[in-house]
Parts: C-alpha cells; sequence; structure tokens
C-alpha cells in the first residue's frame, strides 16, 4: 500500500511539472511575400495557376483581369500546417491539420511582373481527455516556405 501511494504521488508530482512545460520557441527568419521580375504577364499567370493546380491549393476565386487569386485552403494535412506555420498544440493536444486563407496578387509595369503573396494560416487542435473532446484552433504565423514556393515557380 506504502508503495502504490508513492507511485501515485510521483505520478502526480510528473504531470503537474509537465504542465508547467513551455512549448519549444520556433524560430521564424523574414522572408519575402513580394518578387518583381523582367517578363510576361500571361507566362507568368500561366505558370502561377500551373503551380497552384499541381499542389492541390485550392482557389477561391480566380480573375486574370485583375491579376488576383484568392486562396481557401480547408482541411490541411497537421504536417502541411506546420510545415507553412508555427502552429504548436497546447499541453496534452495533438494538431490535427488547419487552414489557409488569403490571396495572390499579379500585376504588371513596363514589362515587370510584380506578384504578392498575402497568406494567413490556423491551425487545429484536438484533445480526447475530455468529453465530448475538445478542439482549438488558433492562428499561426507563417514561416515563409508558402510564399518562397509560390514566388519561385514564377521564375
Amino acid at each position: 500500500m506504502f508503495r502504490l501511494n508513492n507511485l501515485l504521488v510521483v505520478f502526480f508530482i510528473a504531470v503537474f511539472l509537465g504542465g508547467c512545460a513551455s512549448a519549444p520557441v520556433i524560430d521564424i527568419k523574414p522572408f519575402d511575400k513580394s518578387v518583381s521580375f523582367e517578363g510576361d504577364f500571361d507566362e507568368s499567370w500561366s505558370k502561377l495557376v500551373a503551380f497552384l493546380s499541381t499542389n492541390d491549393v485550392n482557389i477561391g476565386t480566380i480573375e486574370k483581369d485583375s491579376g488576383l487569386i484568392t486562396l481557401s485552403g480547408d482541411n490541411l494535412s497537421a504536417g502541411i500546417i506546420t510545415q507553412y506555420c508555427d502552429a504548436t498544440p497546447t499541453f496534452l493536444m495533438t494538431m490535427t491539420g488547419g487552414t489557409a486563407r488569403g490571396s495572390i496578387l499579379m500585376i504588371e509595369d513596363s514589362g515587370f511582373v510584380t506578384a504578392t503573396v498575402n497568406v494567413k494560416f490556423q491551425g487545429t487542435s484536438y484533445s480526447a481527455l475530455s468529453n465530448p473532446p475538445t478542439y482549438a484552433t488558433r492562428p499561426c504565423n507563417s514561416r515563409g516556405a508558402f510564399e518562397a514556393s509560390v514566388l519561385g515557380s514564377l521564375q
């Protein structure tokens, strides 16, 4: 009986101290959200649309005349979310996925094409330790990988 009490005390102390642990700090380096280059708008537009469609990026609207594409990335996997933003689940929760919303604007001026990527991510976490299970959705900061991929596909 004495050993069981000691074991329970050690268990509760470990859980308590684990609850005091902080989430790892993710260092995000500065990144470009815009690029300008000399080129043909129609050719660059075709590259952009091909990149988005071959990489399963959900397009909300596409307007070539204005150069605007809106993104509606629902139901992104946990792997994609952690690759593209600094989402970390809180204590005793598991990352399940997330969403991305934003736009890509491409304009032409005097033979130069400028593309700008604006995207916001949200991560969703899940905990089965409550009844009913708990879901939490929180915004997260972009790591720049998505923006670099989109802008890199144009050059």
